[in-house]
């Protein structure tokens, strides 16, 4: 295992988690989960070109060392979710962040990274539209906090495996991707619970 890692991906994760030293560093942030036309519009402006390197099989150099895969799973994961707000390229490289979530996982890296950290490879388990992956986040999340209390990372991770179970799919992805929503998914889409 290379002990350097792409400047690149050292952009990602100082940007995503803070540079170390600075005070954000290491802390959750508020900007992750809240909608900002400012911050997504800076994720565009600085990481487009190499999102779209990731989407086309670019950066496969990135699977050398825990840190760089790290940032590969947040290029490929979060940063669409940001950059691509009602559009379908928000899901378009969620099959390579699961890939390289997985093979995390598999080498036991997801340990080498802090828990704030650790939470972003485990995230493509619980964005899948498939329920073995959705259990998969379930198993993850509770051996790395039991905590299942209300707005708990366990507790979202739960009410997307609902989601999944009930519909075998995201409801409301549907008109992104184009896909027809059925009458039930409707209803489901009128509720508090529709954003998961």
């Amino acid at each position: 295992m290379s002990n350097s890692i792409p400047a690149e991906a050292t952009a990602v994760l100082d940007f995503w988690f803070g540079a170390p030293g600075t005070a954000e560093h290491g802390t959750k942030r508020e900007a992750w989960f809240k909608k900002s036309p400012e911050f997504d519009a800076s994720i565009r402006e600085r990481f487009m070109p190499l999102w779209e390197l990731a989407r086309g099989g670019a950066l496969t150099h990135w699977d050398a060392h825990p840190r760089s895969l790290l940032a590969y799973i947040v290029l490929c994961d979060q940063f669409p979710r940001n950059m691509f707000r009602e559009d379908d390229r928000a899901y378009a490289t969620d099959p390579h962040a699961l890939a390289a979530a997985k093979r995390m996982v598999a080498r036991y890296w997801d340990m080498a990274v802090t828990p704030v950290e650790r939470t972003f490879i485990y995230l493509p388990y619980e964005h899948a539209e498939n329920v073995v992956d959705q259990g998969e986040s379930i198993v993850l999340f509770r051996a790395m906090n039991p905590d299942a209390s209300p707005n708990s990372q366990l507790d979202y991770a739960l009410r997307h495996q609902a989601v999944v179970r009930r519909f075998g799919r995201f409801p409301h992805r549907n008109a992104m991707v184009g896909r027809t929503s059925t009458p039930e998914e409707l209803e489901f889409l009128k509720t508090p619970a529709a954003p998961y």
